[in-house]
């Protein structure tokens, strides 16, 4: 009659196992709480498994939240072969009507623009003595003053037509002469004159209408000098509160960290509790990142899509979770060995992630040793004596107290002077006091290291220790300090495997181990400073300076710059840190991998590592690792192009 007669629990993926009375197999179902998500994710499996372009078209048509429908025409125009065209009719720039435009032009009366009259080259008039100053000076071959008679004159075309035949140096000063007369009144040759000299910077820092010059660099910026200047418009909007169209530059830049800081506001908007929310975010991230698979995820980005393959495990998509889970070791360990573990680990690149939990060897506590028994004293042998308080009478010798440690049957021979074994009555483990100083440990002092403390020394504060636990107490004084709620004791005295539910101050049993806090490392980055490091961190010592020399001797964007500088940084406090031996041998051959598979032009395979160190070492080297990925970024963007 003990036996149950049904049974039902829970398990990993949304399973439910259950079992009857009569039942002679278990059942076990699926049972999904969130259908609309279930459904969602199923859907953009589905689609996203065709086309890119497609699917992006097919968001366009179906968006209904503001701004959906720009940021989806966007990511379309990214995957098309000719983008920059595509890019131009969307914000509105048709070559073949503009042409036709020109071609059908007829300028109305009285709106001519003033200034054109004073050309020469349209019909005004030029004085005799004009043209015979002019005349003479080419004679000589002196074009330049050629070109001043007619700059003095206002015959402002003909000074370019002659300063084109004077050489580039005349060419160039006559171009700039002209801008700086005409161009404050035709607003065109603002464009012209950043196009001819090469400087679409200024021309994006005194933008007035974004999209104009977002058309205006994809027109005429060099492919290696578009992204930045993309991301320089961008900034320009992100400072002026536009922070929807800045997104919109940065995805022209492709650049991945920038533009989803939008897209999560808008999430953040709608609420991270929001399941459907949190799906579009994760599904805008993942399809823009095709443009651009390098890009590693800022680990807030991460872990947003953790929640969501988390949640889509919970239904049951455990195949689906695996393509989005990005840096939870456990998610990822517990999805590899799930029911669905070959398609799983197919997902997360066919690597089997590490075990996210650290192998101990629980020990079973030592037994006790054989208690001593207490001696038996006869009732007729004993003394009393009256007690001052109530007038009964306490017998010399008897323990009045509830629950004692037990003294076990040891030598006392065995042990140093002053100390005693004693057992304890809830783990019936040995351990050891000294009388005189009032000191407990769990290991037992040896004759040679401890001795009995002598009286004098005892007076004046000092009591000798006998074993490094020695200075550990309680806060309450006891002197008792045990492992089982100590990890920083659990592996030296053998009790490993306890769990340590406290992690604060304010836990109710043994003091915790005060954690000292390390000064700061400076992130200032000086060559002739840089501080020895142990031969084993010497190579990657020497390969990071090298890199970053590289770098140093680049042609470099202002953006370029500020990458590189974030990388010195990076690299200055890594170098210190492992002077300070605050890194671990296998953290910096990692690093050294990293920089080795840059100098062989294994991208992808610097990229991997990269991201490696910032899902499993962010945590305590976040400030290098930050650093860090910008030098790789940098050197990939300048390297791979080689």
């Amino acid at each position: 009659w003990l036996k149950p007669s049904s049974g039902v629990t829970c398990g990993f993926g949304g399973s439910v196992i259950s079992y009857g009375i009569h039942d002679k197999t278990v059942k076990i179902k699926t049972v999904v709480e969130q259908p609309k998500l279930a459904k969602a994710s199923n859907e953009l499996e589905l689609s996203a498994s065709v086309d890119t372009i497609e699917f992006c078209s097919k968001m366009i048509t179906s968006s209904v939240i503001p701004g959906e429908k720009e940021i989806w025409s966007f990511m379309q125009i990214i995957f098309q072969a000719n983008a920059r065209s595509e890019l131009l009719l969307h914000l509105g720039f048709h070559p073949e009507t503009i042409q036709k435009a020109a071609a059908d032009f007829t300028e109305k009366e009285g709106e001519v623009t003033a200034g054109v009259s004073n050309l020469s080259l349209n019909g005004a008039a030029m004085t005799a003595q004009t043209e015979k100053a002019i005349q003479d000076a080419l004679v000589v071959g002196n074009f330049e003053a050629a070109v001043e008679f007619c700059f003095k004159t206002g015959n402002l075309a003909d000074a370019l037509i002659l300063a084109s035949c004077g050489g580039s140096d005349l060419w160039q000063k006559t171009q700039e002469r002209y801008f700086v007369s005409e161009g404050p009144k035709k607003k065109f040759l603002g464009i012209v004159n950043a196009v001819i000299s090469d400087n679409l910077d200024s021309l994006v820092e005194n933008s007035q209408n974004w999209q104009e010059t977002l058309a205006i660099i994809s027109t005429y910026a060099k492919s290696e000098e578009f992204p930045n200047l993309c991301i320089k418009l961008g900034e320009k909007l992100d400072a002026a509160g536009d922070a929807r169209n800045a997104s919109l530059c940065y995805m022209c830049s492709l650049d991945v960290e920038r533009a989803v800081k939008y897209w999560k506001k808008q999430l953040e908007a709608r609420g991270t509790n929001n399941l459907l929310a949190l799906h579009d975010f994760c599904r805008k991230v993942s399809i823009f990142t095709r443009a651009n698979p390098n890009a590693v995820l800022e680990p807030d980005i991460a872990a947003l899509f953790d929640q969501y393959a988390q949640i889509l495990a919970e239904q049951g998509l455990l195949v689906t979770a695996a393509k989005y889970v990005k840096s939870s070791p456990e998610l990822k360990d517990r999805l590899y060995r799930s029911r669905d573990s070959p398609q799983c680990l197919a997902a997360m690149g066919g690597r089997p992630p590490d075990f996210p939990f650290d192998m101990l060897n629980v020990n079973k506590a030592p037994a006790g040793r054989p208690m001593q028994k207490r001696p038996t004293v006869k009732p007729s042998t004993q003394k009393t004596q009256p007690s001052a308080q109530n007038g009964t009478h306490k017998t010399l010798g008897q323990d009045n107290s509830t629950t004692t440690p037990s003294v076990a049957a040891t030598s006392d021979d065995e042990l140093p002077p002053g100390w005693i074994a004693l057992q304890d009555p809830s783990s019936g483990r040995m351990y050891y006091a000294n009388q005189t100083s009032g000191q407990t440990t769990w290991e037992r002092p040896e004759k040679s290291i401890a001795k009995a403390a002598s009286p004098s020394r005892v007076a004046m504060g000092s009591a000798t220790t006998a074993s490094t636990p020695s200075k550990l107490a309680t806060k309450y004084g006891d002197g008792f300090v045990t492992s089982a709620s100590h990890p920083a004791l659990a592996e030296q005295y053998g009790n490993v495997g306890t769990s340590n539910p406290y992690t604060e101050a304010e836990r109710p049993g043994p003091a915790q181990v005060s954690q000292i806090n390390k000064a700061p490392v400076s992130g200032t980055f000086d060559p002739s400073a840089i501080p020895d490091v142990s031969v084993d961190h010497q190579p990657t010592k020497n390969a990071l300076l090298e890199l970053v020399q590289a770098m140093q001797g680049m042609q470099l964007s202002a953006g370029d710059k500020k990458q590189l500088s974030e990388g010195e940084k990076g690299v200055a406090i890594f170098v210190k840190r492992v002077a300070r031996n605050e890194i671990t041998t296998e953290v910096s051959s990692k690093v050294l991998s990293m920089v080795d598979a840059l100098r062989s032009s294994a991208f992808s395979t610097a990229l991997t590592v990269q991201t490696d160190l910032i899902n499993s070492e962010w945590r305590d080297h976040k400030d290098w690792l930050k650093g860090m990925k910008n030098l790789i970024q940098l050197a990939t963007k300048k390297l791979q192009g080689r």
